[in-house]
């Protein structure tokens, strides 16, 4: 329990995440993403993320029956891939 206390829950901003406990930890394929360190002190570190976003919308009798276009249906995405570079404790890009 005491390794799971330092882990943090996610952020609404991704400017408050802050990965850098996981350069202590045993680490599994998603972590190895939030954390990609790129010196021995592993205090310049790279954190890559990302999110998709689905609608589905469903329109019928949009027209209220005057032009008679019936039903309308469609698929909305979107797919946000973002990373994050930690240049030390001062700097990020």
């Amino acid at each position: 329990m005491g390794s799971m206390a330092s882990a943090q829950n996610f952020k609404l901003l991704r400017y408050d995440e802050n990965y850098e406990f996981l350069k202590d930890s045993s680490r599994n394929f998603y972590e190895d993403l939030k954390f990609v360190p790129l010196n021995k002190q592993k205090d310049i570190y790279i954190s890559f993320g990302g999110e998709a976003r689905y609608e589905y919308v469903d329109f019928n009798n949009e027209d209220w029956g005057r032009l008679n276009i019936g039903h309308n249906n469609f698929l909305l995405q979107r797919y946000d891939l973002h990373a994050d570079l930690h240049l030390g404790k001062t700097f990020r890009l």
